[in-house]
């Protein structure tokens, strides 16, 4: 799954995939400025609940998720 947000010009996306090397899931970030981050869980309970975390703090920095009918 793919989430996308943004903010004035700046564009950041996440996704959530199966690893393809080993069990679990990873989560991969992409930041305004190209840089990329991954985080990997073992389960898919640990991987939702990280995903659920980074999106509110997303939104409290004031992010907002792309195709918002809000905004």
């Amino acid at each position: 799954m793919l989430w996308s947000f943004h903010r004035g010009g700046e564009h950041l996306v996440y996704e959530i995939r199966t690893r393809a090397d080993a069990p679990g899931f990873e989560l991969i970030i992409g930041k305004p400025d190209g840089a990329e981050t991954i985080e990997y869980f073992n389960d898919h309970v640990a991987v939702d609940r990280r995903a659920e975390e980074l999106q509110r703090e997303l939104v409290d920095a004031g992010w907002w998720l792309a195709g918002d009918p809000r905004r």
